[in-house]
């Protein structure tokens, strides 16, 4: 499905483009805060977060949290 957004009034812009941010800040801050935990360079994954959706959660599931549950299940199996 293709939205073109200069066929959108000015108002919807606005909501279009704070939803967008709010989503943004949300997923670069809950990417921040796993890293943060799990000690895997928080600022540059929270940056990564910020770029767009979802392909910084996917890239930082993948290479971050996916090695460290492999990593588990060989030292327990």
């Amino acid at each position: 499905m293709n939205i073109n957004i200069e066929n959108l009034s000015a108002e919807n812009q606005l909501i279009l483009f704070i939803a967008i941010g709010l989503l943004l800040l949300i997923q670069s801050t809950s990417i921040f805060i796993s890293a943060r935990r799990h000690n895997k360079n928080p600022w540059f994954w929270g940056f990564i977060g910020l770029l767009n959706i979802p392909s910084g959660a996917v890239f930082y599931y993948l290479f971050v949290i996916y090695p460290e549950k492999r990593k588990g299940r060989k030292n327990n199996g």
